[in-house]
């Protein structure tokens, strides 16, 4: 390997083991906090969450406006100590959920202590709202308004005004929106280190609910942002190194967790980490190539002809686009694929969850959108030159 090669190397290295370094102290230190403190705010939230743990937003759609009312029992209760345990080992535990990280306490247990649930959604909101209308202002700014209203007809489908009320994937869009805003607003940052750190992140305060869009969000902007500047091969192994430095950290630092928790617990984590993985790549009781549309169905409200109606579209856009030389079609391309993929390497857990995983789709449609948008500006510029 090259010396910079190596260097790159180092550098990874160096900031794994400063993140999981602190990952392991900032649960230790909000183990601490007292039952006694968080008791009451977590007793009032349980009793203001059972009415939709079941029940969807919307009946007329009924699977993508769900909120998982269930895990988020379970993150509350996990917020509540062991007292047959010493505190780091039960907030190590939470609940016998030891293969995750469950980094969303670090946050969540202090904000009990002044807040029920009710008010952590309202700051939820604050900040979600806040980030993404800089987001926003960033892709104006760089691209054009059309591309920031493109992103919005994305996000409606998502039922987005959900996120920041379903705390068990809330943590992965803060992720997605930070790392967005960073790399659009900053040409100085490593990127590479913003996904790996992206990825470590995600894995440390979700539960397996939507990752991915912590990997595609942002690559979708840092790619728009760059790709009048990149060749096809630039913009090729930009998306290759996102995803393979977002991938280690995601995998590592998850590990970590396994290795650790068994140490502190005295329980073989690994062996129930692995036999979980395994079984959420399996394709349960359907094929792989039909679970990635079981997937992706809620996204469309179930309505199949809308999918075929949106590869129709795509199809139609992209032969324009290589008929008018656009390069840059290749990279919005490679990026639809990435969720596409998951939804087919994960197909248990994607299918038997498609009311959260399917928001993943959003950032398929925007790159739809947008590949639309410019194969018809294209064509009308060639039509008036002529």
């Amino acid at each position: 390997m090259t010396n910079k090669v190596l260097l790159e190397v180092k550098k990874i290295v160096i900031w794994y083991f400063i993140t999981l370094l602190l990952a392991v102290a900032l649960l230790f230190l909000v183990s601490f906090i007292p039952n006694t403190a968080v008791i009451t705010n977590v007793n009032t939230s349980l009793q203001e969450i059972p009415q939709y743990i079941t029940e969807p937003m919307f009946q007329f759609d009924k699977r993508s406006s769900m909120r998982d009312g269930a895990s988020e029992a379970i993150m509350l209760e996990t917020c509540i100590n062991n007292v047959e345990m010493s505190s780091f080992q039960s907030i190590m535990d939470a609940k016998d959920y030891a293969r995750y990280w469950h980094g969303y306490l670090v946050v969540l247990r202090p904000l009990l202590m002044f807040f029920d649930i009710e008010g952590i959604y309202f700051i939820n909101q604050l900040l979600f709202y806040i980030l993404l209308f800089v987001l926003l202002y960033e892709v104006i700014k760089q691209k054009d308004s059309i591309y920031a209203l493109l992103f919005i007809l994305s996000l409606i489908p998502a039922y987005i005004f959900l996120v920041p009320l379903c705390m068990e994937f809330f943590g992965v869009f803060l992720v997605a929106l930070i790392s967005s805003v960073v790399l659009m607003k900053s040409d100085k940052i490593d990127y590479k280190l913003v996904f790996f750190l992206a990825g470590c992140i995600s894995s440390y305060v979700d539960l397996l609910s939507c990752p991915l869009v912590s990997l595609i969000i942002p690559l979708t902007f840092i790619m728009l942002k760059k790709e009048n500047e990149l060749n096809v091969k630039q913009e090729i192994q930009m998306i290759f190194f996102s995803c393979l430095l977002w991938g280690i950290g995601y995998v590592f630092l998850w590990a970590g967790k396994w290795v650790i928790g068994s140490l502190v617990l005295h329980k073989n984590v690994i062996v129930d980490a692995i036999m979980q993985t395994k079984l959420r790549a399996g394709d349960s009781s359907l094929s792989r190539p039909m679970s990635v549309i079981g997937a992706i169905e809620p996204y469309f409200n179930f309505h199949n002809r809308l999918i075929f109606l949106s590869v129709g579209i795509e199809c139609c856009a992209v032969i324009i686009s290589i008929v008018r030389k656009n390069n840059n079609i290749v990279w919005k391309v490679i990026v639809q694929i990435i969720p596409l993929l998951w939804y087919f390497l994960a197909a248990n857990h994607s299918v038997i969850h498609n009311f959260m995983t399917y928001r993943n789709v959003i950032v398929i449609m925007y790159l739809l959108f947008i590949i639309t948008y410019e194969a018809i500006g294209s064509f009308m510029i060639k039509k008036v030159e002529l």
